[in-house]
């Protein structure tokens, strides 16, 4: 009997022929990234993402190099050309194509000329901070997370700081050019008391990024709307209580970001159904089972499934979960304890950190410790070792050095452009450690600290580029001033202090004979000490008193027998606005002195009237700032 069209069964048959098709092709238009190669460039670069079914027209596939979009420059479903953008950060490459999102197992590393040996003292420039405050009045407020991320697809990360008091979400708009930091308050958000950490991530596959945030408890994601006015997506009460950290990544391989939330007495995974209401809960570890502080998923085995490593707060352990799941499920195996000889319940975890540190391949741990009475409060580090499907790392490693204090935050990114991925922490002040791994084998300089004088503490720590030099800034959340502070990166070819200051350069190259050398415009000469130099003979140029008339000198070092970069000498002026809005005071520049026709000019903010006329050699402007020149005046810019 040939069914009619009419008869129900032959109805009930088709539809749920049509539902397994759609449901088939939903599965297959997933897409997945395998590698992608290099593993690190300078931006512009370009970069080759290999997976599977990507979109075979290059605008339908959106990638994200960590807080910011990048250009698609030609697609197959198995492949994608991609430039690096500025402003990339270390943190997974994602592909979304068709409402479903792709992330790598391992992080890209931007690289930019002119690594130095160590970091200086000049490293970093003076601290820029920009408080964090609402539309209304609180008395004690107090800075928590500080996250990164192009909330309106400009190419240029937001800052998004969180009100711990009062409980309101701070975002700033990002106004930087090339080399000048600027950003001004764009609005607040509402949240609960408390509102302590925050992470972004596409947790509906919409291609742009959502805000999460947690509040002594209850979840909250602000979702970014089409007039760049987020609100807030979701208020979830079916995560654990007590919820201090969350992080977004896909843990079942099914192209929907899910939500890993730790609170104080459970691991547990939220499953995404990208409905905005429905995220059921998949537990990690056994509820009342322990105190737990951080937790962070990564693939440790490269498997293509998520797993996760997180501390425990009882017994200061670090423990390993496998992923495990199959069929659109969320499954983990048994914890799996990591070895320390140090390993006390005298000690609590602070923060997590992972990256490939020694360019094997594999993702590895960083881990920052509080002791309560005695023990080694230096970071610890864990070698991935794992071989195959299994998930091993060797025994911690404690770095090895003295910090001001033990330390509260950790992240990852690589400041000095070597290729290599470097430590970054704090607590009352700002410091880092140079990578100097090999693979196979973990090492790192002593930390270098940066005293941003400021009398509280810091509860957050970002590596970010955020003017578009392809170098990491140093992004920190101020405690108890409720402050964001970024320190911003000055390591590379190019030299700027104030006339009349002295500086140092770094040789770049590390070896066993030095010689610095400088080109004044005819030719390179070898340099001896002398009242201007020392160090002419070291790793370390020390340059006294600098001239105006120095302006452009080169310098580089050769180190047994190879020549390092060149280093171009310039000089920078910056305005405070300190007494008021005259160009003509001294007292309202960073150096005390007026530019001239040798310097380059830096307004970041304020008003600024100029009355008499003048020549400088560049000027950097951010929006919103107020400049006048007065009748008759007259500023020439040679640059």
């Amino acid at each position: 009997m040939i069914p009619s069209p009419y008869n129900g069964s032959f109805f009930s048959k088709k539809m749920l022929f049509i539902l397994f098709l759609l449901f088939a092709l939903k599965t297959i238009a997933q897409p997945r990234i395998i590698s992608f190669a290099p593993v690190a460039g300078k931006v512009g670069s370009v970069v080759t993402i290999t997976g599977t079914n990507f979109n075979t027209t290059p605008a339908n596939n959106i990638v994200f190099f960590g807080a910011v979009k990048a250009q698609v420059l030609s697609a197959t479903s198995t492949t994608l050309t991609v430039k690096v953008p500025p402003c990339a950060t270390y943190k997974p490459i994602t592909v979304e194509t068709g409402g479903f999102v792709a992330a790598s197992s391992l992080y890209f590393n931007v690289k930019f000329d002119g690594a130095p040996p160590t970091f200086l003292s000049n490293s970093f420039g003076p601290k820029i901070s920009f408080p964090l405050y609402s539309n209304i009045g609180f008395p004690n407020p107090c800075t928590g997370d500080v996250e990164v991320a192009d909330l309106d697809d400009d190419g240029k990360p937001e800052l998004i700081g969180a009100n711990q008091d009062p409980g309101r979400l701070t975002v700033f708009k990002n106004n930087c050019q090339l080399g000048n930091i600027s950003f001004n308050y764009l609005f607040d958000l509402p949240a609960l008391y408390n509102l302590g950490r925050l992470t972004s991530g596409d947790i509906d596959g919409d291609g742009k990024p959502d805000i999460l945030g947690i509040d002594d408890g209850p979840l909250k994601i602000y979702k970014s709307s089409t007039s760049y006015q987020p609100f807030i997506w979701g208020n979830f009460g079916n995560n654990p209580g007590g919820a201090t950290e969350m992080s977004v990544a896909d843990f079942n391989a099914d192209g929907k970001m899910d939500i890993l939330v730790i609170a104080h007495e459970s691991v547990v995974v939220l499953k995404s159904n990208f409905n905005g209401q429905d995220f059921p809960a998949y537990p990690v570890t056994p509820e009342w089972d322990d105190l737990y502080t951080h937790a962070k998923p990564i693939d440790f085995n490269n498997d293509g499934l998520t797993d996760i490593v997180f501390s425990n707060g009882y017994s200061g352990e670090m423990k390993i979960v496998k992923n495990t799941s199959t069929g659109g499920n969320i499954s983990f195996a048994a914890p799996v304890n990591l070895v320390d000889a140090d390993e006390s319940t005298n000690r609590l975890a602070t923060d997590i950190a992972v990256g490939d540190l020694d360019g094997d391949g594999k993702q590895d741990i960083v881990v920052s410790w509080k002791y309560y009475w005695t023990g080694n409060p230096m970071p610890s580090l864990y070698l991935n070792t794992s071989v195959g499907n299994t998930i091993s790392f060797a025994p911690a490693i404690h770095m090895t050095g003295n910090l001001y204090l033990p330390q509260e935050k950790l992240a990852i990114a690589d400041l000095d452009g070597d290729g290599k991925p470097d430590i970054l922490t704090n607590y009352m002040r700002s410091a880092a450690a140079k990578n100097l791994s090999t693979a196979g084998n973990l090492n790192f300089s002593s930390f270098v600290e940066w005293n941003t004088s400021f009398p509280q503490w810091f509860l957050s720590v970002v590596g970010s580029d955020l003017d578009g030099d392809g170098k990491p800034e140093y992004i920190s959340g101020g405690g108890g001033v409720n402050q964001i502070v970024i320190l911003q990166n000055l390591i590379g070819n190019v030299s700027a202090d104030c006339i009349g200051a002295n500086t140092i350069l770094g040789s770049y190259i590390v070896g066993n004979t030095y010689q610095w050398q400088i080109n004044t415009g005819v030719g390179w000469t070898n340099l001896v000490d002398n009242a201007v130099y020392t160090g002419t003979t070291s790793e370390l140029l020390h340059i006294n008193n600098t001239q105006a008339s120095w302006l452009n000198y080169q310098y580089h070092c050769i180190v047994d027998g190879n020549t390092g970069p060149d280093i171009a000498l310039q000089f920078s002026n910056t305005w405070t606005g300190a007494v008021n809005s005259s160009w003509e005071n001294p007292g309202n520049w960073s150096c005390l002195t007026v530019p001239d026709a040798n310097t380059n000019v830096v307004i970041n903010s304020g008003t600024v009237v100029l009355s008499v006329s003048t020549t400088i050699r560049t000027l950097s402007i951010a929006a919103g700032v107020s400049f006048t020149v007065a009748p008759g005046a007259n500023l020439t810019i040679t640059n």
